[in-house]
């Protein structure tokens, strides 16, 4: 680090933990992109619209209770799902081909 940072840090553990959070918050705030305010305007008007649609009686909402029930009262699987694979995934190299430093040659 060089010494203005060094003294920037020492600074800024001095600080009250309260104001560290809010030092901490606005540097990661500095750091954000346009990119990042598109996503949160995104989700404001997805939020927006859930809202309406709640409001408005669009959609019913279930109690946690409902829910917990209706996963209760499911059937139990006999045995777990199946995990899919992969379509044209490209085999793993045979375990011979590593070795303690990482890749090694084949013998």
């Amino acid at each position: 680090m060089d010494a203005t940072l060094d003294n920037l840090m020492t600074t800024a553990l001095t600080l009250t933990p309260d104001a560290r959070i809010i030092l901490a918050e606005r540097l990661l705030k500095s750091l954000d992109t346009s990119e990042q305010a598109e996503i949160d305007n995104a989700w404001a008007e997805l939020s927006d619209q859930h809202i309406t649609e709640i409001e408005t009686g669009q959609v019913t909402l279930i109690s946690k209770d409902t829910i917990l029930q209706q996963i209760r009262d499911r059937p139990k699987l006999s045995q777990p799902p199946a995990i899919p694979t992969p379509i044209n995934t490209p085999s793993l190299p045979n375990r011979s081909h590593f070795c303690e430093g990482g890749l090694g040659e084949r013998r």
